[in-house]
C-alpha cells in the first residue's frame, strides 16, 4: 500500500481531477471521511525551477484547481482497461484528450476535441475530393 500512498499524495499535490478514483486518500465518501491518518500528514513536492506544493493529505482539490501536471490513479487505469472493448470507453476518452493536448493551440483549427478536430478535418478532405470528381466530370464531357 506504500507506493499507492505515495502515487496518491503525489496526485493531490498535482490538484488531479481524477481524484475521486483514489484508493488510499479517499478524501470522501457517503458515510466514511478518512480523517485520522491523512490528517496528521502533510505531503509536498519540489521542482528544480524551485517551485513546491505542500498539502495536509486530508485536503480536499477544488473543482477549479489548476492541474500543474497529470496523473492517473491506478485504480482509473484499472477501470478505463476493463472497458477496452467498449466504444467510447473511458480509457479512449483518456487517450483523445492526452493526444489533443499534445497538439499546438494553431494546429487546433478552433476544435475543443480530438474528434471535433477529426471531423473538421475530415469533411475538409472530403470536401475536396468531391472537387475534385466534379472537375474530372467536367474534364470528361468536354473531352468526348
Amino acid at each position: 500500500m506504500g507506493k499507492t500512498a505515495l502515487a496518491e499524495s503525489i496526485g493531490l499535490l498535482g490538484n488531479t481531477a481524477q481524484h475521486g478514483a483514489f484508493s488510499f486518500l479517499i478524501l470522501q465518501s457517503s458515510n466514511y471521511r478518512r480523517e485520522t491518518k491523512p490528517a496528521i500528514f502533510e505531503a509536498s513536492l519540489s521542482w528544480l525551477d524551485g517551485k513546491s506544493f505542500t498539502k495536509n493529505l486530508s485536503d480536499d482539490i477544488s473543482g477549479d484547481a489548476v492541474e500543474p501536471f497529470s496523473y492517473i490513479p491506478q485504480h482509473y487505469i484499472e477501470k478505463i482497461c476493463n472497458e477496452l472493448q467498449v466504444a467510447n470507453s473511458s480509457f479512449e476518452k483518456e487517450l483523445k484528450a492526452v493526444i489533443f493536448s499534445h497538439v499546438a493551440d494553431a494546429e487546433r483549427l478552433g476544435a475543443e476535441s480530438l474528434d471535433s478536430l477529426i471531423e473538421y478535418l475530415t469533411e475538409q478532405t472530403y470536401s475536396r475530393m468531391e472537387q475534385i470528381r466534379a472537375e474530372l466530370r467536367e474534364i470528361n464531357k468536354t473531352d468526348r
